[in-house]
């Protein structure tokens, strides 16, 4: 994305959140969560972002490691297909297949589409947020 678009469609919107917050005494916290395919914007924005975020005393949580296994995400479509085609179709056994490939996702993988974790993967979101705040329990509110 060109430059002035991505100060327009991001920089611009995370300002006017950073001053909405602060005017109203509110305690914000950006979470950083990298897509499951690794994709160049997301580098730009948080590129972008982050020193905004540091000039502006505004905290964030960046989960672009966490989320990632050796820098790349963790997602396969090994499983958006039926592993095979049933005979006839029987609704109530696809579903039943569908499931059980989702649940395996959930237990195995970090993310169960491009963009959305599993409960595996919100499961790591919960608990950096949860030991960001054990380790920042009273950050200054933004003036």
């Amino acid at each position: 994305i060109q430059d002035h678009a991505v100060k327009f469609l991001v920089e611009l919107p995370y300002r006017k959140l950073i001053e909405t917050a602060a005017h109203r005494k509110i305690r914000l916290i950006v979470l950083l969560i990298p897509a499951a395919v690794k994709h160049p914007d997301f580098e730009n924005y948080r590129d972008r972002l982050i020193p905004l975020f540091q000039q502006t005393g505004t905290e964030y949580i960046d989960f672009t490691e966490s989320l990632t296994t050796d820098g790349q995400p963790q997602f396969s479509r090994r499983f958006d297909r039926p592993a095979f085609k049933l005979p006839v179709d029987w609704p109530d056994l696809r579903t039943i297949q569908l499931f059980r490939q989702y649940e395996w996702k959930h237990e195995n993988q970090l993310f169960v589409d491009e963009s959305h974790p599993t409960r595996l993967g919100n499961q790591i979101i919960a608990r950096r947020i949860h030991e960001y705040l054990a380790q920042q329990p009273a950050a200054p509110i933004p003036r």
